[in-house]
This record gives structure tokens, C-alpha cells and sequence, in this order.
């Protein structure tokens, strides 16, 4: 099992990262570990997230975070054409799914909010996802 990592609040500034281990995990209802105390502000990881990542593995693949009007976005391409952009919705965790602010880790993806991701760790030079069904997922930005 991959423990999350502490994201760095020197995100925004794109300073290097620095591993801390993972805190014990919060409370029901609270922060996912490893993430609320290494972030300045309620919505630095949601900020943080907005970019084009292209996948590490598959550099055909990115996904695009973005904001919109209506809160973030979840958009997948492949080779460069847009495959879909779906509403992106920052929840608890992954089995409660309750709205939260983006500093839980955990967004699903989708009107319905049928798939849902954990932020493992997040630097300016990776992200890394992990999924309800699968292995983590390592993007670069691009």
C-alpha cells in the first residue's frame, strides 16, 4: 500500500519538495492525512492542481485541472485531442464522498461522481493519483 506524502505549501512558489512521513489518519469528517498541515489556505491544493499533467507513464495521456465558473474541472486528452471534461468535486474522502474543501486530497470526477481520486503527493515537478480501482497514476506537468 503507498502512504500519502505531505504536500508543500512552497507549491505556488515552485520551491523543491521535501518528503515528510505521513501524519496518522484524521478523524471521520476531518482532513485526509498528510495534507492539511503542510498547506497554506483552504484551497492552495485545488490552486496547486490547475495545470495540464502529462502522464509519466503513457506521455500520450494528460489530464487538464482547471477552474470554471462552476468550481474545478477534470479534463483527459490523448495525443492532444480533448477526450472529455467533466465537473471535478472536492470531497471527504473517497468511500464518504461529503463536499469538502480541496485541502482533503480526495475529488471524484463526473456528474454522477462515480470515479474518485486521492492526491498521494503533489510537487511542482509530479503528481501522483491513486484511483479506487488500479495502481497510482504519475503525471509531470506539460
Amino acid at each position: 500500500m503507498i502512504r500519502p506524502l505531505l504536500l508543500t505549501a512552497a507549491l505556488a512558489a515552485c520551491a523543491p519538495a521535501v518528503e515528510t512521513p505521513a501524519p496518522a489518519p484524521a478523524a471521520a469528517g476531518g482532513p485526509a492525512p498528510g495534507i492539511a498541515g503542510g498547506i497554506a489556505g483552504a484551497d492552495a491544493v485545488g490552486t496547486a492542481l490547475q495545470r495540464r499533467w502529462v502522464s509519466i507513464d503513457d506521455p500520450a495521456r494528460a489530464i487538464t485541472i482547471d477552474r470554471s465558473v462552476d468550481g474545478h474541472t477534470f479534463g483527459t486528452q490523448t495525443d492532444g485531442l480533448t477526450d472529455s471534461v467533466e465537473p471535478l468535486r472536492f470531497v471527504s474522502d473517497c468511500d464518504a464522498r461529503a463536499p469538502a474543501l480541496a485541502d482533503s486530497g480526495s475529488f471524484t470526477v463526473g456528474a454522477d461522481g462515480a470515479l474518485c481520486y486521492r492526491v498521494l503527493s503533489l510537487t511542482p515537478g509530479e503528481l501522483v493519483l491513486s484511483r479506487e480501482l488500479g495502481g497510482p497514476l504519475r503525471y509531470r506537468p506539460g
